[in-house]
């Protein structure tokens, strides 16, 4: 997961933020007076009066308010007409004027009666205090601020204490057509926005999912990991857990944004609801991954599908007037989330604010009269998305899978043989070494006692070409490998090395024909199999993410090997393999011949009684080859190692037998003496003249000592002699040596067959 991945969220939740500053400000400046208290006069001035001017003063932190005579309160309110120097001189200084009716006794009253009378530069607003009030909207900040001061203040003295005894929530009520078309328009923009927040914010994690799903079928490391012991639920779970943080964020930061844009909505329903969503999201992620089986084009691809899953809820109206018609317009991507993100609106509009008492209510209706979802349905059908989706993973894991994976049927769960755990299979009989009869020669009979670990039998694997011929990769074959040898398979490209590798592992499926591993099915018994089965594959198949250390921790700890035990193998393989001061790299810089080390280091990680090797020294230079020759040859009698080379000398050190395959077909099975005796294969004699060599006088010699003497090779003065076993290889050199100056021989060399020979034969 990668920073932008985590953070895009918040990034793209940030500008709403500022959404609500302007909002603001336009509501300021629309409604609301300054937010310093007027100055006023008030009348009539008694000692009752003064008293509670007192406390009001006190109650707003002002000077107090200054009486004015009873005289001058009839001129006062009287705008329109004339008025004295001294009348103007007053009306020009004050904001209003406060008349007190029922404060002229000797004690206060049990009900207060008060006028406020406010001015602006226009005409004077007279606002009485009373219960209803008729025009809300001409309230301004400046009358409520003195209407609560003048009420708490006789309160306070009525109660005789100095403490708040009144606490008072203000809302405003707009009756301005003007002013809600305005409110109208802000609301339906932040609406907006956030449904484009909530639109591009996944849009990075989903493709990511989408990218790293494909990646790993395609390259084979998911198999990798399956067989070291990881299920396919553990990786999927994995997946899922790495879309936590980004999801948790999207969650968290849409919860904050409500409770700062004034949204009535529950933080932890908000929450819930935005995670939820962005889960479902990664959900359709998983699902969508299986629409191509290459990595190409995967980024547009996701993209695609991305909008493709928006496109049901925009285009159908997701509302109904049936309860079931609800349920299955639910089932629609994103449709529930357009039901939650409706109805926390529309009620924060209506002033009744989403909580747990009305998370069931349906505030919201459609243009057409049909009913939203409540936001109680609304996250029961996103969670039903959420599980629906991920057993479609697992169902298309098993049908659909990528270029490595055992493809099931597509009515495998109908099938009694899925949900019945199979027997073991007695195979003794059922297999029969298929061979030519024109390469018998080269079959030998098995050692006795011996104990099979792999059993082969009429194995095929078979693939169609765009043109729709057809290709045998492995064509009916059966064989049986041997507990605690090393079997070397040899063959030209595209003989069918790997493809017998990858079948015997089970990270391809044949066409016809079983692979048994200790009586084992390997399509039925897979699972029982994983742990113990490890393989090299002929591509290098590592985490991009993990460090050379962690690698060899991780395959040793997923086979169930102890941390510390982990630990030590690690430095122990990092030690014989040469990767000891890259133990902190990560693959990406490490060189080809590094990445085959490392690989093969994972491969002998856990104990794996079998290990299939597919050309595990390609691209190392001869000092690393032979470090692995070493530690393949200390296994020999201890674990069973089935492995494909195209070095001859390599399968002639290391191979206790050796299989041949040419066009999917097993042209030999023997050891490497056995298949050397087979050819014919002796001794190599090289002599080497001085001058151009008379070809006659040296063919005569080595016929007279050797008659089955064949000239393989002539180069410039060298002559090379291929002579049979039987030949007394002594007599031969001394006769040679005596013809020496006869013969004009400056050198003689002699060797034995190798098996590069034998290959071309």
């Amino acid at each position: 997961m990668t920073i932008l991945e985590l953070f895009t969220p918040l990034f793209l939740l940030l500008p709403l933020i500022g959404f609500r500053n302007v909002t603001t400000t336009i509501q300021d400046n629309a409604l609301r007076s300054p937010p310093t208290a007027p100055h006023l006069v008030y009348t009539p001035n008694t000692e009752l009066t003064s008293r509670l001017i007192e406390k009001v003063s006190d109650t707003l932190y002002i000077p107090p308010y200054e009486p004015i005579p009873d005289k001058m309160e009839h001129s006062y309110m009287r705008s329109h007409e004339i008025k004295s120097e001294e009348e103007l001189n007053l009306l020009q200084s004050v904001d209003g004027l406060v008349v007190f009716e029922n404060l002229d006794g000797e004690y206060l009253p049990d009900y207060l009666n008060y006028t406020i009378h406010l001015r602006n530069p226009h005409h004077l607003t007279v606002m009485t205090r009373r219960r209803d009030y008729e025009h809300l909207d001409e309230l301004s900040e400046s009358f409520l601020r003195v209407q609560w001061a003048i009420d708490s203040s006789f309160i306070k003295i009525k109660a005789n204490t100095d403490e708040d005894l009144q606490n008072i929530t203000m809302k405003e009520l707009r009756s301005n057509v003007h002013q809600l078309a305005l409110d109208r328009t802000l609301s339906d923009i932040l609406f907006f926005s956030l449904i484009a927040v909530t639109f591009i914010a996944p849009i990075f994690s989903f493709t990511q999912i989408m990218l790293r799903m494909n990646e790993d079928k395609t390259t084979g490391i998911q198999e990798i990991s399956e067989m070291a012991g990881a299920s396919s639920l553990m990786i999927c779970l994995s997946q899922l857990v790495n879309s936590f943080p980004p999801s948790l964020m999207m969650g968290v930061g849409s919860s904050i944004v409500c409770q700062l844009l004034d949204i009535e909505a529950n933080p932890f329903i908000t929450f819930t609801g935005w995670f939820l969503h962005y889960m479902t999201v990664i959900a359709f992620a998983f699902v969508l991954s299986y629409i191509t089986k290459t990595i190409w084009y995967t980024v547009s691809i996701s993209m695609l599908a991305y909008l493709a899953t928006w496109f049901p809820a925009i285009i159908i109206e997701v509302g109904s007037f049936t309860i079931i018609g609800l349920i299955l317009k639910g089932l629609l991507p994103h449709a529930p989330f357009i039901w939650f993100i409706h109805q926390i609106f529309v009620a924060s509009e209506l002033g009744v604010g989403i909580d747990f008492s009305t998370w069931s209510g349906e505030f919201h209706r459609f243009d057409d009269g049909s009913r939203s979802g409540s936001i109680r349905l609304s996250f029961i059908m996103q969670f039903l998305q959420i599980i629906m989706c991920f057993l479609l993973t697992f169902y298309l894991e098993l049908v659909r899978p990528r270029k490595f994976g055992i493809q099931r049927p597509w009515h495998f769960l109908c099938q009694k043989g899925y949900w019945e755990k199979p027997q073991m299979t007695e195979c003794d009989n059922l297999m029969k070494i298929n061979q030519d009869p024109a390469y018998e020669k080269f079959f030998q009979q098995p050692p006795e006692p011996a104990i099979q670990a792999v059993d082969i039998v009429n194995l095929q694997k078979m693939y169609r070409t765009n043109t729709g011929a057809t290709i045998y990769a492995v064509d009916n074959i059966s064989a049986r490998f041997y507990e605690g040898e090393i079997t070397v398979i040899i063959g030209h490209n595209g003989a069918g090395k790997s493809t017998l590798i990858s079948i015997i592992a089970g990270m391809l499926r044949q066409t016809s024909g079983n692979v048994y591993i200790n009586g084992l099915d390997t399509l039925t018994r897979q699972v029982d199999l994983r742990r113990k089965v490890a393989i090299c594959p002929q591509s290098n198949t590592l985490y991009p993410d993990l460090t050379v250390r962690e690698h060899l921790m991780f395959f040793c700890m997923m086979r169930g090997d102890s941390m510390e035990k982990a630990q030590d193998y690690a430095e122990e393989v990092m030690k014989q393999l040469d990767l000891y001061s890259k133990e902190t790299w990560t693959p990406e810089k490490m060189s080809h011949g590094m990445l085959r080390r490392l690989q093969f280091g994972c491969t002998l990680c856990g104990e794996a009684n079998l290990l299939l090797l597919d050309e595990p020294t390609s691209g190392l230079d001869v000092e690393a080859r032979r470090e692995i020759w070493d530690i393949l040859l200390t296994l020999r009698g201890h674990r069973t190692v089935i492995m494909s080379t195209h070095y001859m000398d390599e399968a002639d050190i290391l191979a206790d037998r050796i299989l041949g395959l040419h066009s999917g077909i097993i042209r030999c099975y023997a050891t490497p003496e056995y298949l050397k005796k087979a050819i014919g294969a002796g001794f190599r004699v090289s002599i080497t003249t001085r001058q151009l060599p008379d070809l006659h006088k040296i063919c005569s010699v080595m016929r007279e000592m050797s008659p089955d003497a064949e000239l393989s090779d002539k180069i410039l003065r060298t002559l090379v002699y291929e002579i049979s076993p039987a030949t007394d290889m002594e007599c031969l050199l001394n006769k040679l040596e005596a013809c020496r100056s006869k013969l004009d021989i400056e050198s003689i060399g002699i060797g034995t067959v190798t098996m590069e020979e034998v290959f071309m034969k």
